[in-house]
């Protein structure tokens, strides 16, 4: 069999895969990632050696596809056979130190019994002082606390309306933790890890929806708050915490001057993200003045009374 013969084989275990993922088949979607990853290391070694772009690209597909079956060790080996060599091009070699980390990361997990869902949020923040190794300490508690506001908070509005439980019950359920990232700007990678049980398995619950719902939101606050925002958030109170808290990520630091801030879902296949600029809190700041005049006039005298 040739490259390409492999590699659309391997393509069709992988859909297969994601399907079953996505209907929470684990173990199945697991078995099929494997057969992917064995078939994608075939078309990988059948290829010669001037063929840099393609080596690369094939590298770390192979090494992702064993890393998402949980075959760490083979993840590794293929990403440390071709590290050691002359033929990956740089956005190759960028992406398999990542996923290095990322296998300790999940190894560290194993050790700990603390399990990280694949679904992440990368929050990149650019700006005349902040450099690609480091940013004030003070910047990233005060993101990071906006952002865990932000999550919570859509799970509160998921929960109140379906399930008999507390914003706390939901906090025990769910963890937010920081973990190292290596990107062209200042990026934190936020990732999550659920308590197994009724309610994280309710599909509204799910990290990936609770991520794409976060996203939708947000997006829909800087681009649309006075439309948009009220289709994804029908209830006036909860349309009002959004626009403030995603005001506050214009407003996070008072050492740097940012130029934008970044947030992206690693589980957005389409790879869309939300960017919010300085200019984008005086934005959100005269639609809610709008809303609030509206909603003041639009008091009824019985309402009053």
């Amino acid at each position: 069999m040739s490259w390409s013969e492999y590699h659309k084989t391997s393509q069709k275990y992988a859909s297969q895969a994601e399907n079953l993922y996505r209907n929470r088949e684990f173990d199945r979607a697991a078995e099929s990632y494997l057969l992917a990853a064995e078939q994608e290391e075939k078309a990988l070694n059948d290829l010669p050696a001037d063929k840099t772009r393609t080596i690369g690209i094939t590298a770390v597909s192979s090494a992702s596809l064993y890393f998402k079956a949980r075959e760490f060790e083979q993840a590794k080996r293929i990403a440390n056979k071709y590290l050691a060599t002359e033929l990956l091009p740089p956005f190759a070699i960028e992406e398999l130190k990542e996923l290095l980390q990322a296998i300790d990361k999940n190894k560290y997990g194993q050790k700990t019994g603390i399990q990280f869902i694949e679904s992440k949020v990368l929050i990149s923040i650019s700006g005349r002082e902040i450099r690609n190794d480091a940013t004030p300490l003070d910047d990233v508690v005060s993101i990071l606390k906006i952002f865990s506001n932000l999550f919570y908070t859509i799970c509160e509005m998921l929960v109140v309306s379906k399930h008999d439980t507390t914003l706390q019950e939901v906090k025990n359920k769910y963890n937010l933790w920081l973990v190292p990232n290596t990107l062209k700007s200042y990026q934190l990678t936020v990732s999550i890890s659920a308590t197994e049980d009724k309610l994280t398995q309710d599909t509204e619950l799910q990290v990936e929806n609770i991520i794409k719902k976060l996203m939708e939101i947000v997006k829909a606050t800087t681009q649309d708050p006075e439309g948009e925002l009220m289709k994804f958030v029908p209830d006036q109170n909860y349309q009002e915490i959004f626009m403030k808290l995603t005001r506050k990520l214009t407003l996070f630091s008072k050492i740097t001057s940012f130029t934008q801030l970044e947030i992206k879902s690693n589980n957005d296949v389409e790879e869309h993200s939300v960017i919010l600029f300085p200019e984008t809190g005086e934005f959100i700041t005269k639609a809610l003045k709008k809303i609030k005049s509206r909603r003041k006039h639009s008091i009824t005298p019985r309402e009053i009374a």
